[in-house]
């Protein structure tokens, strides 16, 4: 069994999508047309644009860095379908 070196920079990427989800869902909050469940009077269109921006990116980033784990799993086990 080859050992593959760890890409730390993927996992810092992961870290900080992570991080980028606590802002996306306070953003929720406080975005001008509220259409999640915790809502607040004070809200801000700068808000609105943060969640925007964070939404457009951040789940796909995780799906694209979860389909390479799984490639560099299945390279390194030899598993065939």
């Amino acid at each position: 069994m080859n050992k593959l070196e760890r890409l730390h920079g993927l996992d810092f990427c992961r870290a900080i999508f992570m991080v980028l989800g606590v802002f996306y869902h306070v953003a929720l909050i406080y975005k001008v047309e509220q259409d999640w469940r915790v809502g607040s009077n004070d809200t801000s269109e700068f808000f609105s644009i943060i969640s925007l921006f964070i939404h457009d990116f951040r789940m796909e980033a995780f799906y694209v860095i979860a389909g390479f784990f799984i490639f560099t799993y299945i390279k390194k086990e030899k598993i065939v379908f």
